[in-house]
């Protein structure tokens, strides 16, 4: 994340009890499922009059102690992914019934958010399958079990260092022959530096201690595609953005969710500029062409989310043991020629992609899938099938 911890307030005057004691943190995602308090992670719920109580679940961590009297607005907790939470945000819900015995979610016909009123039809609630619309049986219910409440719980979780600023990295050096871009990119060009085409390539994550420059991704990828005609531009990821542990929040990376959206606005910035500045240097003239992409785990990810929402305009797409991303939805009018790779030794993003391929084709996309065996790597074959199927 790039902003402030968020702070949870109580909706109404009430008496909060808080479940605590499960891991989080201010990182986006989490490391797999967490079942902690039910898979609700640190919790609070406040007792309203009326029998009516509400819930806060997934925080990073609670401020109150359990009866205590709150008012509306009054703080309650930080926004985090604690539990079954998938990724950093707040699952509020109002039920019937005694917060220390649980009960049933009450429907609302509508919301006051940040951005104004919101119908419970265009609220996000219950189990939505790709096509965003949510299954009847689950669009408004919920179970709470009767758990005890932590008799005093002060701040006690897992939080993570300042955030990392976008853009604070030191001065970007390229790869073997490749140039630095306007400072925002690496570009590699034919050997008689004309090109009819333009590759934006994403890599797989980086450790923050090995050199951008050094990446042996680029090389395989620079020579094959250069060959064919394409001039291709390798842009490097942001530091912050892996957010599925704290060991890798430090590497370079590309962003994996539609959430937050700041992230991906400075980075689609980027290489808006980037593309400028290569076609000045194919054509000696500012017009675009359309860039085709590939983008290998990590950069998979970033590429899934490109070709589901951006103001970018794209030719092709080639995604290589990436997967779908956190809140994206496919439309038929954004549809282009797309090629995933799968290795069926990837246990982690192997299902990913599958889950991705089924989202395309949900859509009306067409995507050409090529399943290989072995584990999670870009081989030289992965490059040449990319490569070739953007060629086309």
């Amino acid at each position: 994340m790039h902003e402030a911890p968020h702070i949870v307030t109580a909706s109404a005057d009430g008496v909060a009890y808080g479940w605590g004691g499960c891991k989080s943190s201010d990182l986006m995602f989490q490391d797999g499922y967490d079942s902690c308090n039910f898979g609700w992670g640190n919790y609070v719920r406040v007792q309203h009059e009326g029998g009516v109580f509400t819930q806060y679940a997934h925080l990073a961590a609670i401020f109150v102690d359990a009866g205590q009297k709150v008012r509306k607005g009054e703080p309650l907790g930080i926004e985090g992914n604690s539990g079954g939470a998938g990724a950093k945000h707040i699952h509020f819900s109002v039920h019937r019934g005694k917060a220390l015995e649980g009960g049933p979610s009450v429907p609302f016909t509508s919301l006051a958010t940040a951005t104004g009123v919101q119908s419970s039809e265009s609220l996000r609630c219950g189990f939505w399958p790709t096509d965003g619309k949510p299954i009847a049986e689950t669009a408004y219910v919920s179970t709470t079990p009767k758990v005890t409440p932590i008799a005093t719980y002060r701040v006690r979780a897992q939080l993570v260092e300042t955030p990392i600023a976008l853009g604070s990295a030191p001065a970007l050096v390229c790869p073997k022959d490749f140039v630095v871009v306007d400072g925002e990119a690496c570009l590699a060009l034919p050997r008689d530096r004309k090109a009819s085409k333009i590759l934006l390539y994403f890599h797989g994550r980086i450790p923050e201690a090995a050199l951008f420059e050094s990446s042996w991704e680029f090389g395989g990828v620079a020579r094959y595609a250069t060959e064919r005609g394409f001039a291709v531009l390798a842009m490097r990821g942001e530091r912050g953005l892996c957010n599925w542990s704290e060991e890798v929040r430090h590497a370079w990376c590309w962003p994996t969710s539609i959430e937050p959206v700041e992230p991906t606005q400075v980075i689609v910035a980027r290489i808006g500029k980037a593309l400028k500045a290569t076609a000045v240097a194919i054509h000696s003239s500012s017009t675009l062409m359309a860039p085709y992409v590939l983008g290998f785990s990590n950069g998979g990810f970033f590429a899934s989310l490109l070709a589901s929402d951006s103001k970018l305009e794209f030719s092709a797409f080639a995604i290589a043991q990436g997967g779908d991303v956190f809140g994206q939805h496919f439309t038929s009018e954004r549809a282009k020629p797309t090629v995933l790779l799968l290795a069926k030794g990837d246990q982690h993003q192997f299902p990913r992609m599958q889950k991705l391929e089924a989202a395309m084709k949900a859509a009306g996309w067409k995507p050409e899938s090529i399943v290989r065996e072995g584990e999670h790597s870009l081989t030289p074959e992965d490059i040449k099938v990319a490569i070739d199927f953007l060629n086309r």
